[in-house]
């Protein structure tokens, strides 16, 4: 029955209005989101209960965007912060690096840096709670 089409009954059939609708919510719908706080914003920033120093109205926030993009500052300001954020980035990874390999190498620094209640230990019988999750490296740990 190849050629033989499927009846659906009518009260199945979607109406061409409830059709167009729904496409319509699925290329509008995830912008009302965004369109519905940005209006909330501008509302509350209008309505004045909340100093303009912290929360402008979106209206001054992009107008100041705009400004400041067509006079240049705008590409040395973020060129200034994306430099600030990856020079932390890298004295962050630098110190964590050189702490690690310190860890793994000296027993005191190991000790500062072990918390005295480790999260998820399973052992309750020890002499020594401090290196009782340290794992086979830990030298410092009691044998019984």
């Amino acid at each position: 029955m190849a050629g033989a089409q499927e009846t659906v009954p009518n009260d199945r059939k979607p109406s061409s209005m409830r059709a167009i609708g729904g496409r319509l919510f699925e290329t509008v719908g995830p912008y009302s989101v965004i369109v519905g706080i940005i209006v909330l914003w501008e509302a509350s920033a209008q309505w004045g209960d909340i100093d303009p120093f912290l929360l402008p109205a979106f209206s001054t926030v992009m107008s100041r965007f705009f400004a400041d993009l067509f006079s240049g500052k705008m590409l040395m300001n973020a060129g200034l912060t994306l430099w600030r954020a990856l020079t932390a980035f890298g004295i962050a990874g630098l110190l964590g690096v050189t702490l690690g390999i310190l860890m793994a190498r000296t027993v005191p620094v190991r000790w500062f840096s072990i918390p005295s209640f480790p999260s998820g230990c399973r052992r309750r019988k020890s002499r020594c709670f401090r290196f009782s999750c340290c794992g086979s490296a830990c030298s410092t740990r009691r044998r019984s």
